[in-house]
């Protein structure tokens, strides 16, 4: 009888410390999938702020946008105004004395 009562609760014992098994390692499967996750959303945020960024810099990028000829020197942007041209021809009008009446 001992030995059936002994052998009745080794499987007893045994079935407990499977279970006991299984479910540390679903814990620890739970824990991989959390942090599996929570690397996942690091990974995400980062993307969304450097998309965020690369944005905000294609946004500002417009208004300061050249165009595709090459820019005009001071000198030149200072001899094509209309201010120049009037006082230039003042001056050699007044050098010369040609100027129309």
């Amino acid at each position: 009888m001992l030995g059936d009562q002994a052998g009745g609760r080794q499987p007893v014992a045994l079935a407990q410390q499977v279970a006991l098994d299984q479910a540390k390692a679903a814990a620890d499967l739970e824990k991989q999938k959390d942090a599996v996750a929570a690397q996942q959303a690091k990974g995400e945020k980062k993307a969304q702020a450097e998309y965020d960024r690369l944005m905000k810099q294609t946004q500002g990028g417009a208004r300061n946008r050249t165009s595709s000829r090459p820019q005009k020197s001071v000198l030149e942007q200072v001899l094509r105004s209309s201010v120049t041209r009037s006082i230039l021809t003042g001056v050699v009008s007044g050098i010369f004395g040609t100027r129309r009446r």
